[in-house]
This record gives C-alpha cells, structure tokens and sequence, in this order.
C-alpha cells in the first residue's frame, strides 16, 4: 500500500510536507479540510512548530493546485519552499487525495500517539525466550512478552520499552548475539494475568518500532556515563533485577538513545518518528563522554588529552564519509568581469542546500572578531542568593560567518558547503584571517593538514572548548578580488599561495560567450548610435596607450557586465556611473584624452551628455576616440553583412546540387 511506504520510507520532515500538501490539495469545501486544524495541532504538539507555520507551507502548495479554489503564493517552483517539501511535491503530486489521506491518517496517528506519551514510566525489558529473539531479528509486527510479573503500571498502551535481548552464549538455544536490540512501544497493556496458575504473571504486547543492526553489549556504553547502571543494558555499578523488567529515568533513555544513534547514524530518521523533537533535541545535545587517553610520567592531564586529540580525534573528524567539496579558489580580473558569475556558475550552482551557503564582504573596517566570532553582552535569568529569578548581564560567543559554516559543515558532513567571500583584499585578509590562514593548507582528501587551536570555535563546532579545528573536506572557501584595486591592502606572497588563482577575462567576443553576454555587448547606449561592447572596448583600449600618470591600468578597465542592462536602457544612469567613473577615476589623470570639453567640470559633461540633440557620445568625447567606434562599428556590419552573404551563397549552392542531382527514384516505381 502506498500509505504504508510514506510511513515506513520518508523522514519526519517529508512526513509534515505530505500532510501540508494534502490539505493544500483539498478544496476548502471538502468536509475532510475541517480535520486541518487538529491535524497540524498533533504535528505542532511533536515537532514544536507553530499552526500557523503549517498553514503557511499549506499555502505555499496552493498555487500548484488549481482545483482548491485558493490562489496561494504565486512562485515559479516549489523550490523556495524547502528540499523535504520539494521532494514530496515532485514525487507525489498527482496521487489521488484518497490515497493520501490514507497516508496522512497513519502519519497524524503515529504522532499522536507518540504525543501522549509518558516519558517518565519509561522501561527496559530482557528477553531471553528463544521465540521472542527470533521474533525480533525477524521483525514481526507484534511481539508477544510473557512471564512479566512486576511494573504493570508502567507497561501502560503507548509506552516506550528499551528491548535488551538476554541469554547463555554457551547455550546451544541462543543462537543470536545477546545485547540492548530495539525499542518498542506497547500496543496491548498487562493481560492474561493467572495463565501460569499464578494469579502475579501477566502478558504484554509489543509493536517494533526500531531494530538495530547489530547487538549493543555493555561494553559499547562505557564511554557514556549517562548510560551506566541503565537496566539491562548499560555497565553494572549495581546488579539488575532479578525479574525481566526495569525503570529508566528520562536522561538514562536519553544516554541510550544517543550511544545507538552515534553507532547506528542509520537509525536517525526512525528515532525521529519515535520521540519527540524535545527528546531528540537532548539526544543531540552535547553529552558527557570518556576518552581513554595514555598519559606519561609527569604529564599533565591537559596536556596528555591535546596531544590525543591532535593525533586521534582530527582523523576521526576527517572519516570517509564526509563529501568531498574542497578548495581555497581565489577569482581576480577587472571590475565588472563576471567573477561573482562566475563563483555562482562553478560552485554555488552545486550547492544544493541554502544553509550550506555563508557569504560575507571584506572592508576596510572588517575585522578577525567580525570573521570568526566575538563574546557580546546578553541578558540572561539567573538565581540569585535567594533562589530568585533575575535577569543579569552575561558574555555569550557570538559566531561569525567562518565559524557558522564550519558549524554546519560538520553537522552536513554528506552535504556540500561553501563560503564566499567578496572583495577579498578591501579588507586586510591576513589580519582578519589571522591563524586560520593555517587552515588553508589541505591534504589529499581536503582536510586541513594542519590543527589550530581556539577554544571559542571549538566550544561552538564540537562542543569542547579542548579539540583541534581542521577544516572538513566538505567545505570550498571561494573569494573574489579586482585585479589591483586602489586603496586596499596588500597580501603578502604566504597568504596568496594558499589560493588557487584564477583569473577571470573581460571577453566582448569570442566563441566562448555565452547568449546573454553577446546580447548585452550589442546593446545599443542610451540614444546612441554605439553599442556597449564597441563603447568598452575602445575606451579600454585608449586608456592602455594613453599615458595617464601611472603604471598598470588593468584594473581601471571597463568589464563587461561594468554597465547593467539598467544602466545601457537610461541616459542618467549610464552617464552617472561610466561617465562619472571614467572621469573621477580611470581618466583622473589624462581627461582631456578622452573628453571633449573638460573646463566646465563633470557636471557639465554629463549635463551635456544627457541634453544633447543626436548622439550623445559624440558631444563629449574627443573627435578621435568617437570616430574609432564608428569606425568598428562599421567594421562589424561589414563582417555581419558578408557573413550573412556566405551563408546564403552556401544555401543557393546546396539548393543547385540538389536540383542538378535529384535522387533516384525507387526500382518498381514510375
């Protein structure tokens, strides 16, 4: 049944897209869309969300569906709305709304019953009955539990069980790895009580609702502390029962959870659908744990556990699983060139996830505490000396864009995550760098090769103030700069090699343009006989022979995309950004090679430029460099005209041939 698999296959966030797309296909007169609001009261209830933030994904879907009779948001694609949402719509979209209210149904139990669960009378239970390990290593859909004769009260309808799977390895019945196995729920409290002639006994029945791969002994929760002395499952300080069944208090099934999901990361999305997001919120919180470090005579502790972490625990962080996405990747070329197009078409475009994007603008007042973090004064409620609430001014670190990329790198270590960053020598970038720079030297599989250390970053990334930083190999740090631009800090040569320089060409022509820039260079100026390419070309070209006071003039170069479509469709605008910018800066030093009349100042130029009657380039630019574009716009239409006429000679000849050599007619035919 397709319900079935919506419950069984899609994770807790497709979970919540299907119910909004289902409400969103139902038009507001359909009985069924009275059910909304208690539907999305459960999800709310589970997931900590708000009604109004299910509703508003609901009307985000309305556009797609013409027949609710809603309007909803009017957008191009459910992209904007989010992956889990995106994926739902695409793959279940046209599904019958009977169908999915089926599927949705079974979703809107599920977190209903797990809504009202009662964690406090959560239970471990030990099994060591040869039908009930075979039960569970075959995943039956009801298990039967039998020989119970304490906690009755406990074992209440809905209530979690952790299922520990017991027995004698040296029996020749216990044919399976005894250890903690699966969690369950029950689905029918204490019955049958007196079947064993013995008034005490009684039966449960329990529903699966996660197995794990492989058996979890004692020995695999030493490390959490949390765990210890959990019934059944974790390492002994004290014996267990002698009956089946034992309490767990809330932060032991926490512990448990926590060491089963670090062992099993497959298990994440059925935890999800078992516990609640306040639960599941502990579980990925920080967690107390034991690292057995070797420490040498007259070592500190300290010092024992850098040195493990630097040898041990970096090469835990850069496991194979990680998606490999790493580069220190550094655009140049001059103003205007397409280096942010080009960032955008070879690295954003691969970047599926929004929240794996981070992007920040160097400056002259950008600093190392703006980068990676900095401790800002917040007010937070803390007991005074007579237990009281009170609100006191607390230092909290607040992250910056360098530490919140790689906080989400290693969350998303399957996905791909980047950092940009614009302008990257208007800022002083070794000083904001500062030790990170380190950072950028990567082995083979993207890491970093080398660790710093800053307790800030740590404490926020791992969650100890202790561990080393390396960069993961899912994070590509991309940044942008104009080739030599004025009034800006330099990079010393150990800062630069850290970078994969790639220079970005300020092509008009060529094979390689794409539509887009072949259109925009042929655009016409406002009012002009000149289009923007010949414009361009020209003045880069007067500007490299003049000699206009100093050296490499590069950077001072008109760009491609220098002028926007915007600034080539208005006489204003154009004249206040090229004009002005030739004038204040490129020509600062040579105006009177370019414009026509400079007595008057560059009010009147551009006064002049927006006032005039015919072709304003003509009124202030110099005879020379004027009658240069129409000389090449004349060049042009001469090449486009002979072009067009060899393409019809080629025509008018194949069109001969064929008719000079028709084709022969089919045997048999006349």
């Amino acid at each position: 049944m397709m319900d079935d698999i919506l419950i069984e296959n899609l994770s807790a966030e497709e979970h919540q897209a299907l119910v909004c797309m289902y409400y969103a296909k139902l038009p507001s007169s359909d009985p069924r869309s009275k059910k909304m609001k208690d539907d999305f009261a459960v999800l709310e209830s589970f997931f900590g969300k708000t009604f109004y933030t299910y509703r508003n994904y609901r009307d985000a879907y309305d556009y797609f569906f013409d027949s609710n009779g809603r309007k909803g948001w009017e957008r191009e694609s459910v992209d904007g709305i989010g992956i889990a949402h995106k994926a739902v719509y695409e793959k279940y979209k046209d599904y019958d709304v009977d169908v999915l209210e089926k599927a949705v149904d079974k979703i809107i139990a599920m977190y209903e019953r797990n809504c009202n669960k009662n964690y406090d009378n959560l239970v471990s239970l030990k099994c060591i009955q040869p039908d009930v390990a075979h039960a569970v290593l075959s995943r039956e859909p009801v298990i039967t539990i039998s020989d119970i004769y304490t906690l009755a009260d406990k074992l209440t309808l809905n209530n979690t069980v952790f299922l520990t799977l017991g027995g004698d390895r040296g029996n020749s019945e216990v044919d399976w790895e005894p250890g903690f196995r699966a969690i369950a729920h029950v689905v029918k409290a204490p019955y049958g009580h007196g079947y064993r002639s013995e008034a005490k006994y009684f039966k449960i029945d329990l529903k699966l609702d996660v197995v794990l791969p492989e058996a979890m002994t004692r020995n695999d929760f030493l490390d959490y502390k949390s765990a210890w002395n959990v019934t059944f499952i974790g390492p002994e300080l004290k014996r267990d029962p002698t009956q089946a069944v034992g309490s767990i208090t809330y932060n032991e099934a926490v512990a448990v959870t926590r060491c089963a999901l670090d062992r099993f990361p497959e298990i994440k999305d059925s935890l999800e659908k078992i516990f609640s997001t306040t639960f599941m919120n502990k579980v990925y919180g920080p967690t107390e744990k034991l690292l057995s470090v070797m420490v040498n005579h007259g070592e500190t502790d300290e010092a024992a556990l850098c040195r493990n972490l630097n040898s041990n625990l970096i090469k835990t962080q850069m496991a194979d699983d990680f998606t490999i996405f790493a580069e220190n990747v550094l655009f140049y070329g001059v103003p205007g060139c397409g280096k942010s197009y080009s960032v955008e078409q070879m690295y954003e475009n691969q970047v599926t996830n929004n929240q794996c994007k981070v992007r920040v603008v160097f400056h002259p007042d950008y600093t190392y505490s703006d980068f990676v973090g900095q401790l800002m004064p917040v007010l937070k409620e803390v007991p005074n000396a007579q237990g009281e609430k009170e609100e006191k001014l607390q230092y909290k670190f607040v992250p910056g864009p360098f530490t919140r990329i790689l906080d989400v790198a290693y969350a998303n270590h399957k996905e791909k995550c980047l950092l940009i960053i614009e302008e990257l020598n208007r800022g002083n970038a070794p000083a904001i760098f500062g030790e990170i720079f380190q950072l950028l030297d990567r082995n083979d599989d993207g890491s970093s090769k080398y660790a710093i250390y800053n307790s800030d970053i740590a404490n926020e990334v791992h969650k100890d103030k202790l561990c080393p930083i390396k960069l993961p190999p899912n994070l590509t740090i991309v940044a942008t700069m104009n080739t030599s631009d004025q009034n800006v800090f330099t990079m010393d040569t150990a800062f630069q090699r850290r970078w994969q320089m790639k220079h970005i060409p300020n092509r008009f022509t060529g094979e390689s343009l794409d539509e887009k820039t072949i259109n925009h260079v042929a655009k016409h100026l406002p009012n002009s006989e000149i289009s923007w390419g010949v414009f361009a070309q020209t003045i880069n070209k007067k500007m490299h022979t003049a000699n206009l006071g100093f050296g490499g003039t590069e950077d001072k170069s008109l760009g491609v995309y220098f002028a926007t479509d915007n600034d080539l469709d208005d006489a204003e605008r154009f004249a206040e950004k090229v004009l002005k910018y030739l004038w204040d800066d490129a020509f600062k030093l040579g105006r009177k090679e370019l414009f026509n009349d400079c007595s008057q100042g560059l009010s009147a130029v551009i006064e002049a430029y927006e006032d005039a009657k015919g072709d304003p380039l003509k009124k202030v630019l110099v005879p020379e460099v004027y009658n240069e574009m129409l000389k090449k716009m004349a060049e042009m239409a001469a090449e486009q005209a002979q072009t067009a006429e060899e393409e019809t000679s080629e025509e008018e000849a194949a069109e001969s041939a064929a008719e000079d050599n028709p084709a022969q007619e089919p045997a048999g035919e006349e």
